[in-house]
C-alpha cells in the first residue's frame, strides 16, 4: 500500500493519474486530504481547489502551524487506519475472494510539493513507511509560501500596515518562530542522514525527484532540503548541488542495511507538477515509472531501484513489461 499526500491547493483526487500507473505494478495508493483542502475544505466538501491563504493563513500562522501539524498527524493515523481496521475484501467485486485486497505489512509514501514536505516529518516518525518518494518537495515552511505566493494577499487586518510589510513581518520573525517544531527542514536529515531512534533504527530508502529548472520551487529550496538529507545524487547532474554524494543510475543497496537513496533531477520540460499532468506525457510517465520501479521494489521485500526513467535499456531491465498508456 501506498499513502499519498497532494499538493497545496488541490485534493486527494489528483492521487488519480498516479495511482492508475502504480496499480500496473500491484500497488494499491490511497490518499487523505489536508487540513483545509477537499473535503475539509472551509467551504465544504464537493471542490478540489482552494485558496492558498486557507491554509497559509498570513495574519495568523500560528494557525498555519497547527494545520501543517494535524495534516502529518492524519497521515500517521491513515497508517494506524490501514493496519488495525477489519481487512477489506471487495475484489472482485462485489462480494470479494475472501482474501484481504491491501496487504498493509510494508507500507510507502509518496507526496507531492506540500504534501511531500509533509511526508518528511511524517517519514521520520513512522517506522511503517519503508520508503518513500519526495516529488518537487522542500524543506522550509518559508519556502512553501514563498513557493505560493502568485495568490493574491488578504487584504490587512491591521491598520497602518500594507499587506506586502505584514507579508514581511510575519514572513521574517512569526513564521520561523512559531513553525519552528513542525518546520519540514527539521526532519529532513532525520530520513538517511540521522535516523531517530526507535521510530528509525536506520536510514529508508528514499527517492527525491526535482524539476531542475522548477517554475514554483526556487532552486535553493531544494539544495537546502538535499544538502540536509545528504542524499547521494544521480550524476550528471543538471543542477550541481554540492556536498552530496554521487551514484549513476541504476542505483540499489547504496545505504545501509540494503536501502536505496537517490535524488534526480528532471530536465526541462518538466515542471513543478510534472508527476500528474499530462503538459507533457511523456515526462509525465517518466517520472510515475520511476517512482513505481523503485517503491514496488520496497513493497515486495526487496532492495528498491532507482533507474533512469528515459534509458530504454533500464525501463527493460526493471520494467520490462512497461508501456505508457
Amino acid at each position: 500500500v501506498l499513502v499519498y499526500q497532494h499538493a497545496m491547493g488541490v485534493c486527494k483526487e489528483t492521487i488519480l493519474p498516479l495511482a492508475d500507473t502504480m496499480a500496473r505494478f500491484g500497488i494499491a495508493v490511497v490518499g487523505i486530504d489536508a487540513m483545509q483542502h477537499g473535503s475539509r475544505s472551509p467551504d465544504g466538501p464537493g471542490g478540489c481547489e482552494m485558496e492558498f491563504t486557507d491554509f497559509f493563513v498570513i495574519e495568523n500562522f500560528a494557525r498555519t502551524s497547527a494545520y501543517f501539524e494535524q495534516s502529518v498527524i492524519d497521515i500517521w493515523s491513515l497508517v494506524r487506519m490501514l493496519r488495525e481496521a477489519e481487512p477489506l475484501d471487495v475484489l472482485p467485486y462485489p462480494g470479494g475472494d475472501g482474501a484481504p485486497d491491501l496487504a498493509t505489512a510494508r507500507m510507502a509514501f509518496a507526496g507531492q510539493s506540500m504534501g511531500a514536505s509533509m511526508g518528511l516529518n511524517a517519514m521520520a516518525l513512522e517506522p511503517a513507511f519503508d520508503a518513500g518518494v519526495v516529488n518537487v518537495g522542500m524543506g522550509y515552511l518559508m519556502d512553501l509560501m514563498l513557493a505560493g505566493l502568485g495568490v493574491d494577499l488578504p487584504e490587512t487586518p491591521m491598520p497602518g500596515l500594507d499587506e506586502y510589510s505584514l507579508f514581511q513581518m510575519n514572513l521574517g520573525a512569526i513564521v520561523p518562530t512559531v513553525a519552528d517544531k513542525c518546520d519540514p527542514i527539521h526532519w529532513a536529515d532525520n530520513l538517511i542522514a540521522a535516523p531517530m531512534p526507535p521510530w528509525r533504527i536506520g536510514p529508508m530508502s528514499v527517492l527525491y525527484q526535482q524539476a531542475a529548472y522548477d517554475e514554483v520551487v526556487p532552486f535553493e529550496a531544494y539544495e537546502r532540503t538535499a544538502g540536509l538529507m545528504q542524499i547521494p545524487a544521480v550524476e550528471p547532474m543538471l543542477r550541481p548541488i554540492e556536498g552530496l554524494p554521487a551514484v549513476s543510475t541504476p542505483v540499489q543497496g547504496n545505504l545501509d542495511a540494503g536501502r536505496t537513496a537517490a535524488l534526480f533531477q528532471f530536465d526541462a520540460p518538466a515542471e513543478h507538477a510534472f508527476l500528474l499532468t499530462c503538459d507533457d506525457p511523456a515526462v509525465m510517465f517518466a517520472g510515475q515509472l520511476q517512482a513505481a520501479v523503485f517503491l514496488s521494489g520496497s513493497l515486495q521485500g526487496s532492495t528498491p531501484v532507482v533507474i533512469d526513467p528515459f534509458d530504454p535499456a533500464q525501463v527493460a531491465a526493471h520494467a520490462h513489461a512497461w508501456e505508457a498508456p
